[in-house]
């Protein structure tokens, strides 16, 4: 057309991988040191890289009460902290909240209720406290040690002596390995 000759030219646009943040929400009840496993957690991410926010909303109660700590985390910077479905929900105790949507719940199995979806897992972590570690002041580091398995962490590059409190390090450091390992 008009005497000019024209050359078409391509060049295909570069694809970025989708940044894939993962959303963990934690359920429990004011004494089961659900505030505390969510710093860990969040630490123990935070520490190998990862970009992380954290959102702990609890009652005004001072015994009693429920906790839920909503954690997101990406190898990029975090663009929203707030979101309406996770990826992980792990409740371990019942609430009257509204429960979370997630891809995977997994559940304590004394507050488990008949007609669970079926991406839901039941752990007895209250039993298993109870009998491998004498006590149930132990399900929030068993359902840890869970989690930091279900979300792929490798516990061994983990320095929990720097994240978990002093007292009871030891037992909570087994627990954490316990539950890592936990088959249903």
């Amino acid at each position: 057309y008009f005497g000019v000759n024209l050359l078409l030219m391509v060049k295909p646009l570069e694809v970025r991988p989708r940044v894939v943040a993962k959303r963990i929400v934690l359920a429990g009840e004011a004494g089961q040191v659900i505030k505390a496993m969510a710093h860990a957690l969040a630490n123990i991410l935070s520490n190998m890289g990862k970009e992380v926010t954290m959102n702990v909303l609890y009652d005004a109660t001072v015994r009693g009460g429920e906790i839920t700590a909503e954690i997101v985390f990406s190898d990029e910077k975090v663009e929203v902290p707030f979101f309406e479905k996770a990826d992980i929900y792990l409740q371990l105790a019942k609430t009257t909240r509204r429960p979370f949507e997630a891809e995977r719940q997994i559940v304590e199995a004394s507050v488990s209720e008949k007609g669970a979806p079926p991406e839901s897992a039941t752990v007895p972590f209250q039993r298993e406290a109870i009998e491998k570690f004498g006590s149930p002041l132990f399900i929030n580091m068993i359902a840890l040690g869970r989690l930091l398995h279900d979300i792929g962490i490798p516990i061994d590059k983990v320095d929990f002596r720097a994240e978990l409190p002093a007292r009871f390090l030891d037992e909570n450091i087994r627990a954490i390995k316990y539950g890592y390992t936990y088959q249903d």
